[in-house]
């Protein structure tokens, strides 16, 4: 990298300076730890309850337990059924469905058991 902005600078006569601050490192959900959940979620709600979201350039301090301990994150659809509207999750009118709350207890619920019944075996 620094070979390459050092000739683009010298070609218009200029130095170049490169000053690189790590921020929030990326989320690097373990294999293990997202098909478990997938699997509790497909065993409480069936496949049609997942839906896979693209992937994000936002910051995720969740990503600071990854570098520590296999985790994955799961994103947990809060959208009202048939509201289209796009909302920030950090704005004042964000709306979530409370039936959300739901799903997630059964999420993680359904998680710990598959998991330690494997822990059992």
């Amino acid at each position: 990298m620094h070979a390459a902005i050092d000739e683009v600078a010298a070609l218009h006569r200029a130095k170049s300076s490169v000053t690189y601050v790590r921020g929030v490192p990326p989320v690097v959900n373990d294999a293990a730890v997202a098909e478990l959940l997938r699997g509790a979620m497909t065993a409480r709600r069936g496949l049609h309850a997942i839906e896979d979201t693209e992937q994000s350039l936002g910051g995720e301090d969740f990503s600071w337990y990854l570098e520590h301990v296999p985790g994955a994150m799961a994103r947990l659809g809060v959208r009202v059924p048939g509201d289209t509207r796009v909302r920030d999750l950090h704005a004042g009118d964000f709306d979530v469905d409370e039936d959300a709350i739901e799903a997630a207890v059964e999420l993680f619920t359904a998680a710990a058991l598959l998991d330690g019944g494997a822990r059992e075996a």
